[in-house]
């Protein structure tokens, strides 16, 4: 939270920050809307863990971004990234680590 106060100090007037930042722990039973963000997280998951793609692949085009961050090899073209016109396969699955 300070560096963020030090950032905005250095473009805006400082004495103008009065936020404050408050968490609200809620209840899957009494909020049942964090369904939604939780399936589509499960399903790119899927995809990572399984190389499955089925549940994936029928919400994709309300995924609008994925970076895959443990694909060093693909960062040159920013090709980690995946979007409902270049969607996640099973090649994503991530393998075992090579000793």
């Amino acid at each position: 939270m300070t560096k963020a106060r030090e950032r905005f100090a250095k473009r805006q007037d400082a004495s103008a920050i009065s936020s404050e930042v408050v968490f609200n722990v809620q209840n899957p039973r009494t909020e049942p809307l964090l369904c939604v963000p939780d399936y589509l997280a499960w399903t790119v998951q899927r995809v990572f863990e399984r190389g499955d793609t089925r549940h994936y692949d029928f919400v994709r085009e309300q995924i609008s971004l994925v970076v895959d961050l443990y694909d060093a090899d693909k960062y040159e073209g920013s090709r980690n990234y995946y979007t409902p016109k270049r969607p996640l396969t099973a090649e994503n699955k991530l393998g075992l680590p090579v000793s």
